[in-house]
């Protein structure tokens, strides 16, 4: 029991620019706290606000491992005038994650 520390609450208000043709970008709070371990972007073109839809149906973007990285830009196959569903799950030194809300990003036409 003493090896396992609760990851600490935060808001990440994770936001995505969509004024870019090729690229989106999100900017969000880092997480403040000493146990940090890593970030990890996640993406899906699955409509919901559920992160465990989004987790099921897409995919890990990248793991984050600068604590004081507070943005990422998607290149990956995005598309012109396409959806993307994106979140944040942070993990601390001991395994434990919380996550961010779902956040929508598109590119223009």
């Amino acid at each position: 029991a003493e090896m396992i520390s609760p990851i600490s609450d935060h808001l990440f208000n994770i936001n995505a620019f969509n004024d870019f043709e090729d690229v989106i970008i999100l900017e969000w709070d880092i997480y403040p706290h000493d146990d940090f371990y890593t970030y990890e972007i996640w993406r899906s073109d699955v409509a919901t606000a559920s992160t465990e839809t989004l987790e099921g149906d897409g995919e890990k973007l990248v793991e984050i491992i600068t604590k004081e990285l507070d943005y990422f830009e998607d290149r990956l196959s995005i598309g012109s005038g396409k959806k993307w569903y994106y979140f944040i799950k942070t993990y601390n030194n001991y395994g434990e994650n919380i996550e961010s809300e779902v956040t929508p990003g598109d590119t223009r036409l």
